[in-house]
């Protein structure tokens, strides 16, 4: 029997020394087997983890951790080890799910075709640009920190302690609506940025279109 299994990641919001390296890998599950990039990971399961009929390969890079969810429990990947996210070093930290095999990729609801749309455009970010990356993680930060506010201030009595709280909240929201308007227009710099390489690019093409055409066919007859 094949079981199912949730794949994410953790996003760092910045880069570390971390056992895997900064380059692409593979991790995978055959067997009840743990491997990274093909070498076997002896005990890098806890004993009560039962890996049998989970067949996965998981190719991953830049800042992430992976974190895999077996009958829903989160191991995360670290030291390679899974180490039950609760007792990992990474508690509290964003959690972006990449994918979860499934003979229908279409049974995915939108709200997580949403997120793993996120997870990935923030991997190619994190990838490309640190500086707007973390941009974006402090922008994210806020946010959680804006509702973790708002929800303390709904409990709270009316009186000059909630109408503090209810200032203070307001002034977060005031910077992360700022910080959000600054993120969006860098990201449409970088967006317009790319578009004019390809744009030259393909200027350069249309250029030299019978030299390409020639090289081509060359090629093909060679």
């Amino acid at each position: 029997m094949i079981r199912s299994v949730l794949v994410a990641v953790l996003v760092l919001a910045a880069p570390i020394a971390w056992a895997q390296g900064g380059d692409g890998h593979v991790l995978s599950i055959h067997q009840g087997v743990i491997l990274l990039d093909g070498e076997v990971l002896p005990n890098a399961a806890p004993p009560s983890l039962d890996l049998t009929g989970i067949d996965l390969d998981f190719e991953y890079s830049g800042p992430v951790t992976p974190v895999i969810e077996v009958d829903g429990e989160p191991y995360v990947f670290e030291n390679n080890r899974l180490v039950p996210f609760a007792e990992s070093t990474r508690v509290g930290e964003r959690v972006y799910g990449l994918g979860d095999p499934m003979a229908d990729p279409s049974a995915l609801k939108e709200a997580q075709m949403v997120q793993l749309g996120e997870a990935a455009y923030l991997q190619q970010v994190a990838e490309r640009d640190q500086n707007l990356f973390q941009l974006i993680s402090r922008e994210h930060q806020m946010e959680e920190e804006a509702l973790r506010q708002a929800d303390q201030i709904r409990r709270m009595l009316p009186g000059a302690q909630r109408d503090t709280a209810r200032a203070m909240l307001r002034t977060l929201l005031s910077e992360l609506l700022q910080l959000k308007d600054a993120n969006r227009r860098e990201e449409l710099a970088r967006a317009q940025e790319r578009l004019d390489a390809v744009r030259a690019q393909l200027d350069l093409r249309e250029a030299k279109h019978e030299d390409i055409v020639e090289a081509r066919l060359r090629a093909l007859l060679w």
